[in-house]
């Protein structure tokens, strides 16, 4: 039973990657309809239940003339802990993509953190959490922006900082480093737009109760 079920669970989490792959994000909706997105060290959340899932990766990802954003989701090494009708996986992926005339090439890599519930006798996401370890181009793959409320030109760094002079410690223990710095911050990106968007809904919805 137990070999079944980690089979089943893995099955999960290599249907999300394909479904994605194919832009079908309706079912991608489907199949997490009681899943919560975390994203990032600090575990920012996000959407949450089917139709915000499938409205998140139709308003974030990119799609070509054959349907799908050309991507290649690989999910590897799942570690899968199961207890009776709840199971904790940790697996890794990496995101290759090829776009218009660019050479085929990855573009994102990180960690999955998943609890998965059974539910109705079929195994559930009901949590995904996300961690980006390493980022190449996503400019084909995804619409981020971050809120245009953010002025960077005022973002100043020194420029008297003799470089020459720093030294980085040679002892570091780096088995204690429990979580891989986010190089292109993408969790707090995608956690940014999130709510910039749900603003500008609660705005909008705010003037339409005023008549405006």
């Amino acid at each position: 039973m137990g070999t079944d079920d980690s089979t089943a669970i893995a099955n999960e989490l290599y249907r999300y990657a394909e479904l994605l792959d194919a832009g079908r994000f309706a079912e991608v909706g489907q199949m997490l309809e009681h899943c919560s997105f975390r994203y990032g060290p600090e575990r920012a959340p996000g959407p949450s239940g089917s139709r915000a899932i499938t409205d998140n990766y139709r308003s974030m990802v990119i799609t070509y003339s054959d349907g799908t954003p050309r991507t290649r989701h690989v999910t590897t090494n799942p570690i899968i802990s199961i207890d009776g009708d709840t199971a904790v996986v940790r697996s890794a992926y990496t995101v290759l993509q090829q776009a218009g005339d660019v050479p085929l090439q990855p573009i994102v890599s990180g960690r999955y953190r998943d609890r998965l519930h059974r539910i109705d006798g079929r195994w559930r996401f009901v949590e995904r959490h996300f961690l980006v370890d390493f980022v190449g181009d996503l400019s084909r793959h995804l619409r981020i922006d971050l809120p245009s409320d953010i002025d960077h030109s005022t973002i100043e760094l020194p420029s008297d900082i003799d470089h020459s002079t720093i030294d980085l410690p040679s002892d570091i223990d780096h088995s204690t480093i429990d979580e891989p710095s986010d190089p292109a911050r993408f969790g707090e990106m995608v956690t940014a737009y999130l709510r910039h968007k749900k603003s500008l809904a609660a705005q909008s919805a705010d003037e339409g109760d005023r008549g405006t």
